[in-house]
């Protein structure tokens, strides 16, 4: 007769087994990619509309890094493969149907996202992108991923673009039309629509750029903000909420150069103190304040190209700066550690010796280290042996080989007679090695006791 208690676990252990499965985690992947997607692409579009713009999508002057694509990607690179695609395709679907665009956009753009989302996620895996940008190369390797995807998603829509005026014309809004029918009302390849591409790539690009590794440092946060740094990271804030107010304020043309200066600051700083999450957003936060301050047309910067191409420059070089002295401090600690980590490893080996060792400068002969059997069989405390030099363990009066400047020469495996703490004289062979050992010009010494053998 089966036992029931067997059958519940059994049963109760399907159950986890199926909240956990694959298929279950990848649906809510999807569904939370989805909704954070029309949240953020909302908010955007809010933050456009509430400029004046009419169309939030086509107006000339939009500086607005498209975060929704770049927590696309950043979903798969947590998730390790693409199948959250169907949340980039859903939400982008949703965001701009409320964008107000044709509906054969709607679908390009929809698919645009989804494969280039995809497109980028495959090309950071196959150059094995590290997320927590610990090598120089890895920001190189976002930005050109991100710029390749972004040119893909924009040769999808100007095509759907184009479409839509083929076979929607009538279905235009007058922004829209201008830009895409020619003269002759026609869909037509203008330079108009080459910039609207341009941009178009811009704006994703620096979105995926800016989003990627500040999404993946706070899933995968360490415990870079806590402690003792409290205090620094609050005048970091303040400092932050005052250059966000000078950049609303109506400032003169001439003051764009100290707040591009500080707000370069606010990127090295936490470059330099607290690793890639904080660096990566303090720079979202700045891209974000920078882009709405000249699109309300508010601080230093006013609707014109000048401005567009300066601001566009200033986020840019935020952002490739600051990841860049990320990696590079990371290469920096990183190394720092495998070589800590080696000098444990030969100080162990130092201090196991059965054979005393010692450590002494070449020129001053004076002993710097020592280990263990040597304080064992000499007798002296490692503090003695500070003070003390080869010549003080030799027995008085016993030639020894000179060198033409007066020092003791080592000769390995040459016999030397030296007396301990409690006056035993005994019988010993030394090998020396020149070893680095900090700024000294150092020597390893290896003593073996022959006395016996004698």
């Amino acid at each position: 007769m089966p036992d029931p208690g067997n059958e519940s676990a059994t049963r109760l252990a399907g159950t986890n087994s199926d909240k956990n499965s694959p298929d279950r985690r990848w649906i809510q992947a999807s569904l939370l990619l989805a909704i954070a997607f029309v949240v953020t692409g909302i908010l955007e579009l809010a933050l456009v509309r509430a400029t004046g713009a009419s169309d939030p999508v086509f107006v000339e002057w939009l500086l607005m890094p498209w975060a929704p694509l770049g927590i696309a990607v950043g979903v798969m690179l947590i998730c390790g493969n693409v199948r959250s695609w169907p949340g980039a395709f859903v939400g982008s679907l949703i965001v701009t149907a409320m964008a107000h665009m044709p509906a054969v956009m709607i679908a390009t753009q929809a698919s645009g996202s989804a494969l280039c989302a995809m497109a980028v996620y495959a090309l950071l895996r196959r150059w094995r992108f590290n997320p927590a940008i610990e090598r120089w190369q890895d920001s190189l390797l976002l930005w050109s991923a991100s710029a390749i995807g972004a040119l893909g998603m924009a040769t999808m829509g100007v095509s759907g673009a184009l479409a839509s005026g083929w076979l929607e014309p009538s279905h235009l809004q007058a922004t829209f039309a201008g830009i895409v029918l020619g003269p002759t009302g026609s869909p037509t390849l203008s330079p108009a629509v080459l910039k609207l591409a341009g941009r178009w790539c811009l704006n994703w690009s620096t979105g995926v750029a800016l989003v990627v590794p500040c999404l993946y440092g706070l899933v995968h946060a360490r415990r870079e903000l806590a402690g003792a740094r409290a205090t620094e990271i609050g005048i970091l804030v303040a400092i932050t909420l005052a250059w966000s107010v000078c950049a609303f304020a109506q400032l003169p043309w001439i003051m764009r150069m100290p707040l591009a200066l500080v707000g370069l600051l606010l990127v090295t700083w936490p470059a330099i103190r607290f690793g890639a999450t904080l660096t990566s957003l303090m720079t979202l936060v700045l891209a974000y304040v920078t882009s709405a301050a000249y699109m309300f047309g508010r601080g230093p910067g006013a609707h014109h190209e000048e401005s567009l191409a300066n601001a566009w420059a200033f986020i840019i070089m935020m952002a490739v700066l600051g990841l860049f002295i990320t990696s590079l401090l990371a290469e920096r600690n990183a190394a720092a550690r495998l070589r800590a980590a080696s000098e444990a490893r030969y100080r162990t080996l130092f201090e196991s010796s059965p054979q005393p060792l010692w450590v002494q400068d070449r020129q001053s002969r004076k002993i710097l280290m020592v280990n263990q059997a040597a304080v064992t069989r000499y007798g002296y405390s490692r503090e003695q042996y500070t003070q003390m030099s080869l010549a003080d363990l030799e027995v008085s009066g016993r030639k020894r080989p000179m060198s033409s400047d007066g020092d003791v020469l080592i000769q390995d495996g040459g016999e030397y007679l030296h007396r301990t703490r409690d006056g035993e004289q005994i019988s010993v062979e030394l090998w020396a090695q020149p070893i680095e050992f900090g700024e000294a010009d150092a020597e390893l010494l290896f003593s073996h006791d022959v006395t016996d053998r004698n």
